[in-house]
């Protein structure tokens, strides 16, 4: 298995409330922020979030972005299609809330990739930032990761 510099730089690995539900925490040694725009072929829309059970077992909700595009890439496996959000992005895990500026949400995996101004919280009392995170829902695992000169911070 082949490990980018971001994950064998792991720095702190802590439980989060109970166990499996784990947090990694990572400085990245990479350049920017990646870009995450819309493809040129798509159509921005805001999003409208469906009524639904937030406290479904194990399910990742997105609760707010200010755009949503998505393209099907043909070929692609389901769980490898993504949809862009850009802007007060805001997910939601039984909980857990995680904002960003910027997402991939990888809704038939469970999971996303969120960038810029990263903050995970739960309750009053979990309180995490960072500059990327990359979230599986389906098995309760956050990487988070610091650009150069920062710090994630709990």
């Amino acid at each position: 298995m082949k490990l980018s510099l971001r994950h064998v730089a792991a720095i702190v690995v802590f439980a989060v409330l109970a166990l499996p539900p784990m947090i990694a925490s990572s400085s990245s040694s990479g350049g920017s922020a990646p870009a995450v725009a819309a493809p040129a072929d798509t159509q921005q829309l805001r999003p409208v979030i469906p009524g639904a059970d937030r406290y479904q077992e194990g399910k990742v909700f997105l609760e707010h972005a200010d755009t949503w595009s998505y393209l099907e890439q043909p070929g692609v496996a389901p769980d490898s299609q993504y949809q862009v959000l850009t802007g007060n992005v805001v997910f939601r895990k039984n909980d857990m809330f995680m904002y960003c500026d910027s997402a991939h949400f990888y809704e038939a995996a469970n999971s996303f990739d969120a960038f810029s101004n990263v903050r995970m919280e739960q309750g009053d009392t979990l309180f995490v930032y960072a500059d990327e995170l990359e979230y599986s829902g389906v098995d309760e695992m956050a990487v988070l990761y610091a650009y150069p000169g920062k710090k994630v911070r709990l």
